[in-house]
């Protein structure tokens, strides 16, 4: 991404109108379009009051299917396409925890709930973290929609937003601001250098 330093006075603007007046067209989840061959790949999640967070790591995208006490997980491939690597777990849901039981191990899986749960969507759904076998912290996002989709984030950095027509600054702790160009459509958002030398294209998580 294109950076740009920008003056203190402008720095305190951009947080006062980010807090009054963050820009909610863009809230949501968004993974980079392109990933490595190891599913390595960047990832933003943006919220209505203007706050944001980035991350580097895997990222695994499935859609998935209740059946009773059991869940089906289908992988899709680079271009979203359902793959035949189907993993099946037995899980149990309570309250803000679900338990996923692993009988090839004999260890159990905890997930806690991050954020609110919805009455109107089946318990799974939602977004969950548990510690990943490598120790760092993973996130599971269960959609209404039946996709899915695993987070193991190497890089993790919180910080504000603001989109004014097609350009959205971004400030992240201990970075230097971005300043970029910005296209959306329904489902991609594309971050470009005011000289149009590169670009990023993510995807949004229904």
């Amino acid at each position: 991404m294109c950076e740009r330093r920008l003056t203190g006075v402008a720095v305190l603007t951009l947080l006062v109108s980010v807090a009054a007046y963050g820009d909610p067209v863009i809230d949501g989840v968004w993974s980079s379009a392109t990933r490595s061959k190891g599913g390595l790949g960047s990832q933003w999640v943006f919220t209505k009051n203007g706050t944001t967070t980035y991350s580097f790591g895997a990222l695994v995208d499935f859609t998935y299917e209740i059946d009773g006490e059991h869940i089906h997980m289908i992988l899709l491939n680079e271009f979203g396409v359902p793959t035949d690597n189907v993993t099946v777990q037995k899980f149990s849901a309570k309250d803000d925890t679900i338990t996923i039981y692993r009988e090839e191990s004999g260890e159990d899986r905890i997930m806690e709930r991050v954020g609110r749960s919805n009455p109107d969507s089946h318990p799974i759904v939602g977004v969950w973290t548990f510690t990943h076998f490598t120790g760092g912290p993973a996130i599971l996002r269960y959609r209404k929609s039946g996709r899915g989709q695993l987070s193991v984030p190497f890089e993790y950095k919180t910080g504000i937003y603001q989109v004014n027509g097609d350009e959205i600054s971004i400030f992240l702790d201990d970075i230097d601001p971005y300043r970029n160009k910005i296209d959306i459509s329904q489902d991609t958002i594309t971050f470009a250098a005011e000289d149009s030398s590169t670009a990023q294209t993510y995807v949004r998580l229904e």
